[in-house]
């Protein structure tokens, strides 16, 4: 079909055409979190429920704490139209990212303070539809609506004046800056508290075009863009009000009501399926998202042997460009599919030392089958 495979094309360009280095929550094993992806693949494989996550932890060689760890659901629940052959698929993810918790220099398992915690579970539902007579292509819309919490910690000395309280988007005056900041000093300094949690609800849809091109080859490319409605505010900081005379008057929140709203997020994905031999495939990937004139490119190729009919085994490289070499491996059993990275600094991320980047993932198919509900047949022998 000659307008699939320019839209193939067109999206390849895109995304190659796109330059680099930031981020969203995001994942090296991609294609591991597929509904924090794009919501367009929510019900988009062979089978009755799928279950998965994945748990990233970073910079543990600092007394910092950064984690992220998804968990999600989906599942092709109800056949559309008039030969049954679209689809509408359901899902639901769950997240959790603590970025910056403070460690105690001597006792890693001990956190002393702070923290932004976001977290969310937001369901999703997608429509596929079947584009020729063999199934060979199918086009997806999809889209996520639910409540997002962003959660900072403000019980105890967390803020340094040129480090976090800077990102909040206020200056913290006349405090030594070897010296951490407390949300009493944040009040009095900048006539700004720090609110405990902060609900939003957040809207993103995308699109999906998954095409088998042969009997060896299966190649899915999307697009999705993220946080393209946000009803609730986004800030974590609250103007607070000092009935001092003496006390400057607070800031105004319009004057920086752009830099307090989620900013929108477009992601572009690509993934192929290419079967080599009998025994040997490989995985090629592409990731790219873009938030405000911030960008990320990922680039990544598993190779696969199939050591029986149920067992393979992967391994393969990635590279997150200006930033990160990935190392990953994993196994497929049946329908499980287990994998691990590791994430090896390079460029100017390598100067502040190892980060100590791990991801491990898993997802696994239920297949649920029907039996056949056949009418009987009487035949009458003639006669």
């Amino acid at each position: 079909m000659k307008y699939i495979k320019i839209l193939l094309f067109s999206l390849f360009a895109l995304c190659a055409c796109m330059t680099l280095p930031a981020q969203d929550i995001h994942f090296s094993m991609f294609d591991l979190s597929p509904l924090t992806m794009n919501p367009a693949h929510t019900g988009s494989f062979l089978g009755t429920i799928r279950v998965g996550g994945i748990h990233r932890t970073q910079w543990q060689s600092s007394s910092a704490d950064f984690a992220t760890t998804s968990l999600y659901v989906d599942s092709p629940i109800l056949a559309v139209g008039k030969k049954k052959r679209d689809w509408i698929g359901i899902g639901m993810t769950l997240l959790n990212d603590v970025a910056g918790r403070e460690r105690a220099p001597n006792n890693r398992s001990n956190i002393t303070s702070g923290g932004l915690t976001t977290s969310f579970a937001i369901p999703s539902a997608a429509f596929h539809k079947v584009l020729d007579k063999k199934g060979n292509y199918v086009l997806t819309f999809g889209v996520q609506i639910g409540a997002v919490s962003r959660n900072f910690d403000v019980s105890s000395d967390i803020l340094t004046p040129d480090g976090a309280a800077a990102s909040l988007g206020f200056q913290v005056e006349d405090i030594e800056l070897d010296q951490l900041v407390t949300r009493a000093q944040v009040d009095q300094n900048s006539g700004l508290n720090l609110l405990n949690s902060i609900p939003f609800t957040d809207v993103s849809t995308g699109l999906l075009l998954t095409s088998k091109i042969n009997d060896d080859s299966r190649l899915v490319v999307g697009a999705a863009i993220g946080h393209i409605v946000k009803i609730g505010e986004y800030s974590i900081i609250n103007p607070v009000r000092d009935t001092s005379s003496m006390a400057p008057p607070p800031p105004d929140p319009d004057e920086n009501d752009q830099t307090l709203k989620r900013p929108a997020t477009i992601k572009f994905h690509a993934n192929l399926d290419q079967q080599i031999t009998e025994k040997i495939s490989v995985h090629p990937g592409l990731f790219f998202q873009t938030t405000k004139g911030l960008t990320e490119m990922m680039l990544h190729a598993n190779v696969g042997y199939q050591l029986n009919d149920d067992f393979q085994v992967l391994g393969g490289l990635g590279f997150r460009l200006a930033n990160a070499g990935i190392l990953m491996g994993g196994v497929q059993y049946k329908d499980w599919r287990v994998r691990m990275a590791y994430d090896l600094n390079v460029g100017q991320v390598a100067q502040v030392g190892l980060q100590n980047t791990f991801e491990i993932g898993a997802s696994y198919i239920i297949k649920i089958f029907q039996e056949p509900k056949v009418d009987p047949v009487i035949l009458c022998p003639k006669f």
